[in-house]
């Protein structure tokens, strides 16, 4: 079956297509872009860009999106410091990892998660913690 069926409105194909080109553009700039800056994670941009996106045909208002780059950063550092406490004892950091998975995955279970369940550089963030 193909999108040209499911789609029976012309506005609805035309919204179609314009998200799917702006997801498109913003993976392809932000991916060359990180490459051509050399960064070490150069797919991490983009993915975000893209999660955020498909999340929502509309943008996401600002305060919002400065809470998400807030709470990132400080679950990123939390999890820098966790791993520098226990990079020398893999075992110890692997069980740590998976507790905070466990957690965000338990809180997204129970609906007391956001929009996303991972935020970071492999790490649950945003929508995983729990909102009181």
């Amino acid at each position: 079956m193909s999108a040209d069926t499911l789609l029976w409105h012309e506005e609805d194909r035309v919204n179609v297509k314009r998200k799917g080109l702006r997801i498109a553009l913003a993976v392809a700039v932000g991916f060359s872009w990180s490459v051509y800056s050399g960064a070490i994670i150069p797919f991490l941009g983009p993915l975000f860009a893209a999660q955020f996106l498909i999340s929502s045909s509309r943008p996401m208002p600002l305060q919002k999106a400065l809470a998400v780059i807030v709470q990132i950063l400080v679950v990123g550092a939390y999890l820098q410091f966790i791993t520098v406490l226990t990079g020398d004892r893999p075992p110890v950091l692997l069980l740590l990892l998976g507790l905070i998975y466990f957690g965000c995955f338990y809180y997204q279970a129970n609906g007391k998660g956001g929009l996303t369940i991972f935020s970071g550089a492999g790490h649950c963030g945003y929508g995983a913690a729990p909102q009181f």
